[in-house]
């Protein structure tokens, strides 16, 4: 059912919810705060199965099928089994997806996004990330990621969008990125909670705008696996 390959892609959803349901062919996972949505693409690195709803177990879930390695799976009511070939078997509890509304979604929001202009197209590495990630603990104030436009260049910023502590300090991190796209002067923000919530990997970013309702979203295809995008609500 859920072969290896299919369960280091899900992995990355692991930190941004514990609650999830699993589909084939595509699983969306979504944050507690509907924040962060994850698309997995599951089709070519799974047999088809099943719904799976998971509620505040999805950790242990995947932490289960890594210690089984090869397994089969099978689910009797709510009860959902797990064995291999050493002779090792454990249950899980599984939920009723029709009370997990607030987990279900549909790859549609995402397919929405892709279609709507992109203001700026760029590559965030790996390496990114991790210096994100290095000034955030080093920053204690820092409590946001910005994508910055101005001037026909694409900055991304650490640091705060409080008045109260941009005003008492100037600690940022700031990194110059190159472009594929940019077409206009811009500012969005994603607080910086939601953005270590991401797997560290190599992604390419779409900022993309809605004129009509002047909003904007910001859209992450992972470059190192195939079939994982990611939506970001920005700050209001």
């Amino acid at each position: 059912m859920l072969e290896k390959e299919s369960i280091q892609a899900l992995e990355g959803a692991a930190n941004i919810t514990d609650s999830i349901i699993l589909k084939y062919p595509e699983t969306v996972a979504v944050s507690d705060a509907q924040d962060i949505m994850m698309a997995i693409k599951i089709e070519g690195k799974s047999s088809e199965f099943s719904p799976i709803a998971l509620y505040q177990s999805f950790g242990r879930f995947l932490n289960v099928l890594k210690m089984f390695g090869d397994n089969t799976i099978s689910i009797q009511g709510n009860i959902l089994t797990v064995k291999n070939d050493q002779g090792m078997t454990a249950n899980i509890v599984v939920s009723n997806p029709a009370l997990m509304s607030t987990f279900d979604k549909s790859t549609e929001q995402f397919d929405r996004t892709e279609q709507t202009n992109s203001v700026a197209e760029f590559i965030l590495t790996a390496d990114h990330l991790k210096k994100i990630r290095t000034a955030s603990s080093l920053f204690g104030y820092a409590d946001s990621v910005s994508f910055i436009s101005k001037d026909s260049e694409l900055k991304v910023k650490v640091g705060s969008e409080d008045s109260m502590n941009s005003s008492t300090s100037s600690d940022s991190l700031i990194l110059d990125m190159t472009t594929d796209v940019l077409t206009k002067e811009f500012k969005v923000s994603i607080p910086l909670e939601n953005f270590n919530m991401l797997p560290v990997a190599t992604y390419k970013v779409f900022i993309k705008y809605n004129s009509v309702k002047n909003k904007y979203r910001v859209l992450m295809k992972n470059q190192d696996t195939e079939g994982i995008r990611i939506i970001l609500a920005v700050k209001i």
